[in-house]
């Protein structure tokens, strides 16, 4: 509800005691009127003029070959992509890593990174020693981060309002920025209307010929096997740690050595027993 000004609500409280309400009606009416007018609550939604906006539309297993082949061919840098969860940011991070490991330099922020670790990765990114940024949504949210000139959508956003605060990381003062937003085809029509809620049009279409993802399908299944071994190796990391801070832990040392003590005087008990038989 729009919130009336000073003079308004003198008005709205003489109309209150002189119990005019056709006229109080009609006063409530023109000032929504005038908030539409001056665009308050679509303003929200609004995007640069700096900006381009672009759709993208993919398949689930096509989705990291339009990503590799998008910033590779046109040599981008200084591009954030945005990813649903922290485990998607860590993967994605990951086997672009592998798969443009010639051509650009990817990290990850998530919050499975130390504060520190963060910070350090964003000042590499704003420094340009870092070309491509994976990040979970969730984490980017309240963070400023600099030097954003590409900004590609990776998961389709959920509203209106996430849409805008992710592809409104580039385009700023003044300076041109690109956004790129993957959709499959059943994500379209419930993205359009998205966009037609906060009187935004449908956006250009971005394509890729089929046959430029088909000319990386040798260097995808090689950087896939690359991920396996990491992750898999993460993950015997991972195990191992979790023993040596079972072993370290306090309550299971008391446990053992409480067990330990039992069994010590079982074997006395039974050699006592032995003894006098």
């Amino acid at each position: 509800m729009a919130v009336m000004h000073r003079s308004s609500v003198l008005v709205y409280e003489c109309l209150v005691i002189f119990n005019n309400w056709q006229a109080l009606l009609q006063l409530i009416s023109d000032i929504g009127k005038d908030e539409a007018v001056r665009g308050d609550f679509v303003g929200k939604f609004t995007t640069p003029a700096e900006l381009s906006e672009y759709v993208c539309l993919v398949t689930p297993e096509s989705k990291p070959l339009a990503l590799y082949h998008i910033i590779a061919s046109n040599s981008w840098q200084h591009v954030l992509v945005f990813v649903g969860s922290r485990k998607d940011a860590h993967r994605l991070s990951l086997l672009l890593s592998y798969l443009g490991q010639k051509s650009f330099k990817v990290a990850e922020i998530s919050s499975s990174l130390s504060r520190p670790a963060r910070e350090k990765v964003l000042a590499k990114f704003a420094a340009g020693k870092i070309d491509v940024l994976v990040s979970s949504d969730a984490l980017a949210r309240g963070m400023d981060i600099e030097g954003v000139d590409y900004v590609i959508l990776y998961s389709a956003p959920k509203s209106i309002k996430n849409y805008i605060h992710r592809v409104g990381r580039t385009g700023r003062a003044g300076k041109p920025g690109t956004s790129v937003t993957f959709l499959q085809d059943s994500q379209v029509a419930s993205f359009n209307e998205m966009l037609h809620s906060a009187s935004k049009g449908d956006l250009q279409k971005m394509d890729i010929q089929q046959s430029k993802l088909e000319e990386l399908e040798d260097a995808y299944t090689l950087a896939l096997e690359h991920l396996k071994g990491h992750l898999e190796r993460e993950e015997k990391q991972q195990l191992k740690a979790k023993k040596r801070r079972k072993k370290q832990d306090p309550l299971i040392q008391k446990y053992r050595e409480r067990k330990r003590r039992f069994k010590v005087r079982k074997l006395k008990k039974l050699d006592k027993a032995t003894t006098i038989g």
